[in-house]
């Protein structure tokens, strides 16, 4: 059944609805996509849900799940990122305290906190801080930092898990792996990369680190992805 043309002509189509008809997987994607959190894709969805639905249909396109395994819980982790994830991501995305532009020209702050997403300045009040404030140059704490990416960091698990069914399943080093590239790509350009799921859903972690080289990130990205290429070389 085509559900975006039964938003189209049913208007009070609910909002338990949309979440029966779409899988976490979708939902996930759909939060990064946009993101935002679960009540402010409800308030969207309260305000236009023929858009809404139009999005999870697209992003559905784009993740299409490979086993029939059930699919992870979306439960944001309670849990601290390890020092050494958080050490590589950082040496990937760099470490800043103060505003500068990205290889995009997108002030970005922090381990790779993009101030011009959407809730930039949500989170930054929530820690005391005015953007504009940010934006000219204030400095953050390295507490302001670990928090902001400790934040990003449970989103990011989240795409892990909802681009990879058996996630939890696999080697530390391979979930480290994931994690990196989803904060570096985002959900909608790594689940691209389905070539590289299929491998990983098999253990199949030689393929995985060919189908890694044979991408244009892989250029894109410099010493960022050779880095994690040897680290998938190297699980057995």
């Amino acid at each position: 059944m085509n559900w975006y043309k039964t938003a189209q002509e049913n208007e009070r189509w609910s909002w338990g609805k949309f979440l029966a008809t779409f899988t976490p997987t979708v939902i996930a994607g759909l939060l990064a996509l946009n993101q935002f959190g679960m009540l402010d894709l409800q308030k969207s969805y309260a305000e236009n849900p023929q858009q809404v639905v139009q999005e999870a249909r697209q992003v559905q396109e784009q993740v299409q799940p490979i086993s029939e395994e059930p699919q992870p819980p979306m439960a944001e982790s309670t849990s601290q990122v390890s020092d050494s994830l958080k050490s590589m991501i950082a040496r990937h995305e760099g470490y800043e305290n103060t505003v500068y532009q990205d290889t995009e020209g997108v002030p970005t702050i922090g381990i790779g906190f993009n101030l011009r997403r959407g809730d930039a300045s949500e989170k930054l009040s929530a820690l005391g801080l005015d953007i504009n404030d940010v934006l000219q140059g204030k400095a953050l704490t390295d507490e302001q930092i670990d928090s902001l990416f400790q934040d990003d960091v449970r989103m990011t698990l989240n795409d892990a898990r909802a681009f990879l069914p058996n996630f939890d399943k696999q080697p530390e080093i391979v979930q480290d792996i994931i994690i990196d590239m989803s904060f570096n790509l985002g959900l909608t350009r790594l689940s691209q990369f389905k070539n590289f799921r299929k491998a990983l859903s098999n253990s199949d972690y030689q393929t995985a680190a060919k189908e890694m080289v044979d991408s244009r990130w892989y250029e894109q990205v410099g010493n960022r992805s050779k880095e994690l290429v040897q680290m998938m070389k190297e699980v057995r």
